[in-house]
């Protein structure tokens, strides 16, 4: 309740302020987030409350509630995306990071790469802060390549993003065997070959 009056009646300079310290106790309050801490909520009104303020559009705090706010989202992709077409952030390495990491996590490697290109052509701050993070980047997606080499039982590249198991066909015509009992074929491919 203080927070909410706080934020109501706040006349001060820095209303970034008060949202910053409102949204640092509910989660220290709720850790484990749920219906009472309601923080997708809270977020979602700061950043629409200070949407329009420019002057925090290079802010890390403003950076911060976004990002918070993109963890809440089930497309935090697109939200990436916003903040680079509304420039927020787009000074910071955070923003960089963190996008560059969520398409890592989905296997999109060259996007990530081309994010952290992109930071480190905009010389984003702290620059080697964003600098280690891409250098251990490209180890991780350097050792999954050799992994996948090593694997590769033909000795052929497969390349990260290539499929090497048979597949199975789809919308394949089915044709019985057997006389008295029709069966439809199996096919097993991967894990399931006997």
């Amino acid at each position: 309740r203080e927070f909410e009056s706080e934020i109501r009646f706040y006349s001060g300079d820095d209303p970034l302020d008060v949202w910053d310290r409102y949204i640092k106790w509910t989660e220290q309050t709720f850790p484990q987030g749920g219906k009472d801490g309601n923080l997708a909520a809270v977020l979602e009104r700061a950043v629409k409350a200070l949407n329009e303020q420019q002057r925090y559009y290079k802010d890390p705090r403003y950076l911060n509630l976004w990002l918070k706010f993109g963890n809440c989202c089930h497309e935090p992709l697109d939200l990436y995306s916003y903040l680079r077409s509304q420039e927020i952030g787009t000074t910071l390495a955070l923003l960089y990071i963190t996008w560059a990491e969520a398409l890592e996590a989905r296997g999109s490697f060259k996007k990530a790469d081309l994010i952290f290109q992109e930071g480190l052509q905009r010389k984003a701050e702290p620059l080697d802060k964003l600098q280690s993070h891409h250098r251990q980047f490209q180890a991780r997606v350097s050792r999954q390549a050799l992994l996948a080499l090593e694997e590769s039982p033909d000795g052929k590249d497969t390349g990260l993003l290539e499929i090497a198991e048979p597949q199975r066909t789809s919308l394949a015509d089915l044709k019985g065997r057997g006389k008295k009992k029709v069966r439809a074929p199996i096919s097993r491919v991967g894990d399931a070959v006997k």
